[in-house]
């Protein structure tokens, strides 16, 4: 009898033991709700532009294309059209954001010396929601114009405060993040 009494104890032990790692397992996974998710997504990016040039004797056509030579004291401005086509592998929800910022950098001449950079932004925050009929695609198509005489300007004027030998490089920026979450 003594030996069953024991027996049935160790067993009753064992099942508590159980009972309890189990119920702190789950306890733990309810509460701990970060997981990280990893959707595949194929993307087709396109950003193309034109450089529209003021009125003069040297070009008959006014809009140049894409990756040319170009006289910058004849550019007017320069039109950007940017789309990006994001098709994920599973349903989306939530909403992404997106905006256009031209980063004007100035160099020196002979060292490459990073001098001054100013930040504009072209196309100010959009926040978009994913579209429900379509929730494994994110589309953006956009046009944006740059006006090259303002940014001409703060070239000339830093040119006349500080230094005549300098470069001058533009970068055209397109930050998009995105906040999304995987429908379940």
């Amino acid at each position: 009898m003594l030996k069953r009494s024991i027996k049935r104890s160790i067993i009753y032990i064992i099942l508590t033991a159980i009972f309890f790692i189990l119920s702190y397992l789950f306890i733990d996974r309810g509460i701990n709700t970060h997981t990280k998710e990893f959707i595949y997504y194929s993307n087709d990016n396109d950003l193309t532009y034109n450089v529209f040039l003021k009125d003069n004797d040297m070009f008959s056509d006014n809009k140049l294309s894409m990756n040319g030579s170009y006289i910058t004291k004849l550019v007017d401005h320069i039109d950007f059209n940017f789309k990006f086509n994001n098709t994920y592998s599973d349903n989306l929800s939530g909403y992404y954001k997106y905006l256009v910022i031209a980063k004007l950098n100035i160099y020196e001449k002979e060292n490459m010396d990073l001098l001054l950079t100013k930040e504009y932004t072209l196309l100010p925050e959009v926040v978009s929601v994913i579209d429900q009929n379509d929730m494994k695609k994110i589309k953006v198509n956009n046009s944006v114009t740059l006006d090259y005489n303002k940014y001409l300007s703060e070239i000339n004027k830093f040119k006349t405060q500080f230094a005549e030998q300098l470069d001058v490089a533009y970068v055209i920026h397109t930050n998009d993040y995105k906040e999304e979450e995987k429908r379940k």
